[in-house]
């Protein structure tokens, strides 16, 4: 995959996230979960252009890690909606969590494969 067409991903699940957070229940656990899913949501397409301006390996590696951190917590967040039933739209949900997948699945080999080109 190229690196516009991750980036154009990224930016377009960092967009649903967003939209996604309009759908919810309101009340307090829904304004609070929506501020940690936007930014763990959101940093990930922000921090993979920063990846791209390293200076070095090991500071791309790093990068790519802080990535893959914020999609982990993105996961658990959508967990933590799902569960807590903030959201009517399982369709939605299910599509939200499906590209959370499979962008940690591209991460964690983008991180071997820097790795071992280290």
């Amino acid at each position: 995959m190229k690196k516009s067409e991750l980036e154009s991903r990224l930016v377009k699940f960092s967009v649903s996230i967003i939209g996604m957070t309009k759908k919810l229940e309101e009340g307090f656990e829904s304004q609070h979960l929506s501020k940690q899913i936007i930014r763990s949501g959101t940093a990930t397409a922000l921090l993979y252009g920063e990846a791209h301006g390293a200076i070095s390996k090991k500071d791309f590696i790093h990068k790519i890690s802080l990535v893959l951190r914020e999609l982990k917590e993105t996961k658990i967040n959508l967990c933590i909606i799902e569960d807590s039933k903030l959201l009517h739209n399982q369709n939605l949900m299910n599509e939200i969590k499906d590209e959370n997948d499979q962008l940690i699945k591209i991460f964690m080999k983008t991180m071997i494969t820097a790795k071992q080109r280290e």
